[in-house]
């Protein structure tokens, strides 16, 4: 599951793709509404939206496999879309690059109070996505309806989170959190001088490398 602004063809994951591939892994890929190939706009994305399609797209997965386990691997807004979705509970493994655990605070740490304020009267606001995209002020609210912490006292997939130390966008703490809520296996591997989007072409190919070998060993072992 991409970010906000990527794409299912993002480099991340088509590495990813390759090295599971490789593997035997089959993988499914989409793109979330108002992106890539996708219809509708970013107006239409909440995270319980973003949440009801990771859902449906397990669905489809357990139709097609016949009952095979699967992973999930989401980057950010798609992380968070994993967290909060029922198909988090159904998974094997779960891999997640800098998953927006509290887009709430994440927000509101960005805006400040005039910017949030600004967005609940305007009702939109442009740039948090990218120019000209615009993200609804019931993004924020729906984020409100949802803690991820609680829910994760409940989940057992073995559940690796991935993030840059020098994130300035999602505190490290958040992820910290998370992996202390979460009611089974939880690691978090923080790479040096990594930001928000391990863009660095290293600092990628790590993740991949990781992510990876965690989903190909718990399918392997489930």
């Amino acid at each position: 599951m991409h970010y906000l602004g990527g794409d299912k063809n993002s480099k991340m994951h088509l590495a990813a793709v390759k090295r599971l591939s490789e593997r035997n892994i089959t993988t499914l890929r989409f793109d979330f509404p108002g992106h890539g190939e996708s219809g509708g706009t970013t107006e239409e994305l909440t995270i319980g939206r973003g949440a009801a399609l990771v859902d449906e797209l397990a669905d489809l997965l357990a139709k097609r496999s016949t009952g095979k386990p699967f992973a999930l691997l989401g980057a950010s807004y798609g992380g968070s879309c994993i967290l909060a979705s029922q198909a988090s509970a159904k998974a094997a493994a779960i891999v997640l690059r800098s998953p927006v655990s509290d887009y709430q605070a994440v927000r509101a740490r960005q805006l400040g109070p005039d910017g949030l304020a600004r967005w609940e009267k305007e009702g939109v606001m442009d740039g948090l996505i990218s120019r000209g995209r615009l993200t609804p002020w019931a993004f924020y609210t729906d984020a409100g309806q949802i803690d991820v912490y609680a829910k994760a006292a409940n989940e057992r997939a073995p559940l690796l989170l991935v993030q840059g130390n020098k994130d300035t966008t999602v505190p490290v703490a958040h992820s910290e959190r998370l992996c202390s809520a979460w009611g089974g296996r939880a690691d978090l591997i923080q790479i040096a001088d990594g930001d928000h989007s391990l863009g660095d072409a290293i600092h990628t190919r790590m993740f991949v490398d990781l992510g990876c070998l965690w989903i190909a060993d718990n399918l392997e072992n489930h």
